[in-house]
């Protein structure tokens, strides 16, 4: 056995032999393979170089197939050469690698490649130069540009590439061929693709009657104007685009109106195409200057939106005049403007046209409000237009509240029947708000909420300066209390000396307050008086919060020694009107007027003739239609200085011009006689009557909305309505009317102005003139126990307020609920006669002492409050605390005080100044 195995052995080794021998040929050959197939990927990435190169040496380009063909059979080679040399591997493995990646780098990655991405970026280059050629040629304007831009970010961002071919001559080909063409495109058009990007803006900036941005883009482009080519259809549309905008330029450069028309039925809207002088469409009282607007109705009722009659604000711009007027407007109007200049001065020509107002649309809700300290009972809603009080029905928290008009037209101001928190959130519904066309909001009711917002932030006054011989306006960063002003304002001369106090009236906004010296000031020998204004901290914003500090500034005032001047002359309704640059008193009036046309002396005036209303002397004299000279005699008026400034002679002409006539079958006006209006009272009612008259006829309708009716300048309260009664036939020539108003809305007596205006009769004549008379509504409303809280300086007394100044208060007028007990017996009350709570009531509660034992040991002494009125501690008495205590009034902030009610007793004898009793009743918690 051992003899077969060993030669087994001596086999199997013969044969390892043999195999050793026969490999080696083999790993020879395979080695040779590997280099074959790198030089062959050599010369491929070689090829691929010259397949382009070659071409482009002789100042073509090579056909782009090629070489992408041979360039991709490069990458291919390159990549299985790789892959083979790593398989088979070898000595030789890290040199075969390292030529296969130089000449790649070389030949593929540094000339190949950039080669044919220069090449396409070429061809969109060329593409986009085609196009931009193309739009030129065809004179497409907006094209051109677009496409100017395209090949001018090109030429600015990718240019780039061009620069990376390798070889000089290739890339110079394609710098001469591509990218120089496409700069000479750019340049060619430069110019005239500026002028037109200038033109776009200065069309744009026209349009919005931009004529200063429009001639600064004149400007920027006029020395290409010049060398513009007109034969080239470009050039054509591009002429023509330049032509367009100089003559829109010059059309809006004839300062004019550029329109009239009706925001909504309250407001009209009058825009002109250039800034205007301000003096010249607004008086000094901010209402529309007297005699530049007029609108006439085509029935022949001229509405009232001049002088004092309608409120007037221009726009930051100049270029937009607001007016809202007294009235409202609907229908066609023969509408004229007259008189503006700019504001360098140049005339505005006579603006007449028939423009028709009309308003459809739903006023709409923008926001409701309401802010507080601790606590208010108003709530403003605001809307995006002008809208009516009158027939508003609102509720807060469902409970029924009053409706008044706002600071502006735009707002109502809701009172509710209980305070609402700060912080608390209140449900409003709102139904029948409508705007002065009568059109109600959407929807109708409307439903929304309103959070008080918590005002804790003292006001600060922004500036203080001087406007008058006497007068200060002072800013401030919130609305602020005028009331709160009395004693809080003086004025201090520059050694300290007190000189005078102010009166404050509310100034342009509820942020502006304007004081007026109560005392002449003692000017020295320049006409000046220097002294420091000192506003204190009792002044307080509309929450109560007061001023953050006293403040303090050196004011100098300056005597008014300047005259007024004449500003103007018209002539409406046979009414002659010399506005003034300020307001006037008569002097001794004298003045001549002379129709230029004959020469003749029409009329010699004198202060019998006229009277002073404002900044206007106003003349009545009827004049016929003509051109006429007034001659203002020096001295025939003053202004309202202490000097007491008197005007110089003046001479002004004027035009009168006939009123258009509308032919109408009816154009007799309904009557109001002044004397017919009456007032009386009726049980829970004011009455206020007057008689209207008309030969065809009154329009009830109108007669009886309530819109149509104002008392102190101001909209009707909230339930007023109105009855009629014929008198003689039903043709309602003849109407009584009684305005019924509720006492109980009335809330200070007041002698003020009762205004009757827009009745009509059924042809839609309105009333000849609005009817006014004096009357006097006398206060209807009870007062109410408004306010009940611990005093801030002294927790033994609390502090009592009404809603209004009241008489005949006592302690027994109280019921004062201590711990649930009444403990009105040992109540004391005192008038607060000055300080901060003057009109208020402070209240006290009186504590006794029971002592149980001896003096030595005071430790199980009761203090406890009179109830039953039987003298010592008994068991109906309040008993607050035991121990060591002492006799005084309670503290109603201390913890044996777990609950405390104020209430008006039923019997209460309170009353206000009209006698209209207390609520009895009103309670309010405090604990």
């Amino acid at each position: 056995m051992a003899k077969k195995k060993a030669i087994k052995l001596a086999a199997a080794s013969a044969v390892a032999a043999s195999a050793f021998v026969a490999a080696a040929p083999a790993q020879t050959d395979a080695a040779s393979n590997v280099a074959v197939e790198v030089s062959k990927a050599v010369t491929q990435m070689k090829k691929a170089y010259h397949t382009y190169s070659d071409v482009t040496a002789t100042g073509e380009f090579a056909d782009i197939t090629a070489v992408y063909k041979e360039y991709n059979k490069a990458k291919d080679m390159y990549a299985a050469a790789k892959e083979l040399v790593n398989k088979a591997g070898g000595a030789n493995k890290e040199a075969h690698l390292a030529t296969l990646d130089a000449t790649y780098n070389d030949h593929i990655k540094k000339r190949v490649i950039p080669y044919i991405d220069a090449y396409n970026y070429a061809q969109d280059l060329k593409e986009a130069t085609a196009e931009l050629n193309g739009a030129v040629k065809a004179g497409e304007l907006d094209g051109a540009e677009d496409a100017y831009h395209a090949v001018s970010k090109e030429l600015r961002t990718r240019t780039a590439i061009f620069y990376r071919v390798y070889g000089k001559s290739t890339r110079d080909l394609f710098l001469n061929d591509f990218k120089a063409k496409a700069d000479s495109s750019v340049v060619e058009v430069r110019e005239e693709v500026t002028i037109k990007m200038a033109y776009d803006l200065a069309e744009t900036a026209l349009e919005e009657g931009n004529l200063e941005e429009a001639q600064k883009q004149f400007d920027k482009v006029a020395e290409y104007l010049e060398n513009l080519d007109t034969d080239s259809e470009f050039g054509k549309a591009l002429s023509a685009k330049v032509e367009a905008a100089q003559e829109k330029f010059e059309e809006l450069s004839v300062p004019a109106v550029e329109s009239v028309s009706a925001i909504n039925a309250k407001q009209v809207e009058v825009k002109f195409n250039k800034a205007v002088d301000k003096t010249t469409v607004i008086g000094t009282d901010d209402t529309a200057k007297d005699g530049v607007f007029s609108f006439t109705s085509l029935n022949g009722e001229t509405v009232a939106v001049a002088g004092d009659d309608a409120a007037a604000t221009l726009s930051e711009d100049g270029k937009t005049l607001t007016l809202t007027a007294v009235t409202t407007f609907s229908g066609k109007y023969a509408v004229q403007v007259k008189g503006v200049k700019t504001i360098d001065a140049k005339e505005i020509g006579t603006f007449e046209q028939i423009v028709e107002f009309k308003d459809q649309v739903a006023p709409q809700l923008v926001a409701a409000s309401a802010s507080a300290k601790t606590a208010t009972n108003k709530v403003t809603l605001r809307f995006n237009e002008p809208v009516q009080a009158s027939g508003a029905i609102v509720s807060v928290n469902g409970v029924s509240a009053s409706v008044a008009p706002g600071a502006n037209l735009n707002e109502l101001v809701v009172t509710a029947s209980s305070d609402l928190q700060a912080g608390s959130t209140a449900n409003i519904s709102i139904i029948n708000v409508k705007d002065f066309a009568n059109n109600f909001i959407t929807p109708n009711p409307l439903q929304t909420t309103v959070t008080v917002a918590a005002d804790t932030v003292a006001p600060n006054v922004v500036s203080a300066e001087v406007t008058g011989e006497k007068k200060v306006t002072v800013k401030f960063d919130k609305a602020v209390n005028v009331d709160s002003f009395a004693n809080n304002v003086r004025l201090l001369s520059v050694n300290g000396e007190a000189v005078t106090t102010f009166s404050a009236e509310a100034g342009a906004n509820d942020k502006e307050v304007v004081l007026t010296t109560v005392a002449d000031l003692a000017y020295g020998p320049n006409g000046t008086f220097t002294g420091n204004l000192l506003i204190g901290t009792g002044v307080l914003d509309k929450a109560g919060n007061n001023l953050a500090a006293t403040f303090s500034k050196s004011v100098t005032f300056t005597k008014d020694t300047v005259a007024p001047v004449v500003t103007g002359v018209s002539y409406a309704d046979g009414k002659v009107t010399v506005n003034f640059s300020e307001n006037v008193v008569e002097s001794t009036v004298s003045a001549t007027i002379i129709n230029e046309a004959t020469g003749e002396v029409v009329s010699s005036l004198n202060g019998d003739d006229s009277v002073t209303d404002g900044t206007k002397l106003v003349f009545t004299k009827s004049l016929a239609e003509g051109n006429y000279t007034i001659r203002l005699a020096a001295n025939s008026v003053a202004d309202t200085s202490l000097a007491g400034n008197k005007n110089a002679f003046d001479v002004r002409s004027f035009t009168v011009v006939a009123t258009p006539v509308t032919p109408t079958t009816d154009t007799t006006k309904p009557v109001i006689a002044n004397d017919s209006i009456a007032t009386s009272v009726s049980g829970t009612e004011q009455l206020v009557t007057y008689t209207v008259t008309d030969e065809k006829g009154v329009d009830l309708t109108s007669v009886r909305n309530v819109s149509n009716y104002t008392f102190d300048g101001k909209a009707l309260p909230t339930g007023t309505y109105i009855t009629t009664a014929l008198n003689g036939d039903a043709e309602g020539k003849d109407v009584d009317v009684t305005i019924h108003i509720p006492s109980k809305s009335i809330s200070e007596t007041k002698t003020a102005n009762f205004l009757v205006n827009n009745v009509k009769d059924k042809a839609g004549n309105l009333i000849v003139a609005p009817a006014v008379k004096e009357i006097t509504l006398t206060d209807g409303v009870s007062p109410l126990l408004s306010s009940a809280v611990v005093s801030a300086g002294d927790n033994s007394t609390l502090v009592l307020g009404f809603s209004e100044a009241v008489a005949g208060v006592a302690a027994d007028d109280f019921v004062i609920t201590l711990n649930g007990k009444d403990v009105s017996a040992s109540v004391s009350l005192e008038e607060v006669s000055s300080g901060t709570d003057k009109g208020k009531y402070y209240v006290t509660v009186a504590t006794l002492v029971d002592t149980n034992s001896t003096l030595e040991d005071l430790s199980d002494d009761k203090l406890y409050v009179e109830v039953d009125e039987v003298d010592g501690l008994t068991e109906g008495d309040l008993v607050l605390k035991t121990g060591t205590v002492t006799a005084g009034n309670v503290d109603f902030k201390a913890s044996y005080v777990t609950g405390l009610k104020v209430a008006v007793a039923d019997d209460a004898t309170i009353a206000d100044g009209e006698n209209n009793p207390v609520v009895a009743g009103t309670t309010i918690t405090l604990k």
